[in-house]
């Protein structure tokens, strides 16, 4: 972290701290500056100063590149009207370090604005007063990885079978969360307003399965029973004072179990009968 000094509300790089020539800064577009170097009005702004001239000292990309980078950003602003009066100038410069990183492969894109939103969400859910932490986020952090995979004509049919099933089904009830959160209504709530009715049945889903004699209604109201969910909301939102940030995961599906031959097949397959002798 680069340290800073604050004077009369803007905060100044210290000469020992960081030192880059007098040239380097006049390549830089509307630069925020003075007699002794550039000016930060907030100490995250001298942070991505430094990072920029940091990243690009160490080779990742040129001084060049870097200014490019900055124009074609601020550029991007006048065209949408914003004022050019400094004010956002290093937000600009943020979302110019961000493309840039993601362009020369240095950051991934998703893992960015996954971070960033982790962090609006710190934010929006931080106490008044209190510092903004990612422990006061309630958006989930999804890792990410890369796979090689090789596809088959004859894929294996056991239980080491990778279905997408769990994934489908996690980031389905993440939106239904996230939907919940944002009408203000409570998750199971929500949910129980949302599945199929138990006398609305026969039924047909939007992509088109046919259902009969289902009972969501029933089974999320002994869910709630069983797990004693007021409890279980009452503590959760007693260990959130004291910092401890503790889950409650909820899924509603409907999972197809012996469908035949009709259910994957089509119109395939062959009559089965037992014959008592």
């Amino acid at each position: 972290m680069t340290r800073c000094i604050s004077t009369c509300g803007m905060t100044t790089l210290n000469d020992s701290d960081l030192a880059i020539a007098p040239d380097r800064l006049s390549e830089l577009p509307r630069l925020p500056r003075d007699e002794g170097g550039p000016v930060f009005a907030e100490p995250w702004q001298a942070q991505a100063f430094a990072l920029a001239v940091k990243l690009s000292e160490q080779g990742h990309y040129t001084w060049k590149e870097w200014a490019a980078a900055l124009s074609d950003q601020l550029q991007a602003a006048a065209r949408r009207g914003e004022p050019d009066d400094g004010s956002r100038y290093y937000e600009h410069w943020l979302a110019a370090l961000e493309s840039l990183v993601a362009a020369k492969g240095l950051a991934d894109p998703g893992a960015l604005a996954t971070r960033k939103e982790a962090w609006a969400d710190a934010y929006r859910h931080t106490p008044h007063g209190q510092p903004v932490e990612l422990l006061h986020s309630r958006a989930p952090v999804f890792p990410r990885g890369r796979a090689s995979v090789v596809y088959l004509n004859k894929p294996p049919s056991s239980q080491y079978r990778a279905v997408g099933h769990p994934i489908g089904n996690t980031v389905g009830e993440h939106l239904v969360d996230r939907a919940a959160a944002a009408l203000g209504i409570d998750a199971i709530e929500m949910r129980r307003r949302n599945v199929f009715p138990d006398d609305g049945y026969p039924a047909t889903t939007a992509s088109g399965v046919k259902l009969k004699d289902l009972s969501h209604q029933r089974c999320i109201d002994t869910l709630v029973e069983r797990m004693r969910y007021p409890e279980l909301r009452a503590e959760q939102a007693r260990l959130r004072k004291q910092g401890i940030h503790r889950g409650i995961g909820i899924a509603c599906f409907i999972k197809g179990t012996a469908p035949g031959p009709h259910g994957y097949y089509g119109m395939g397959g062959a009559p089965i009968s037992l014959q008592v002798t």
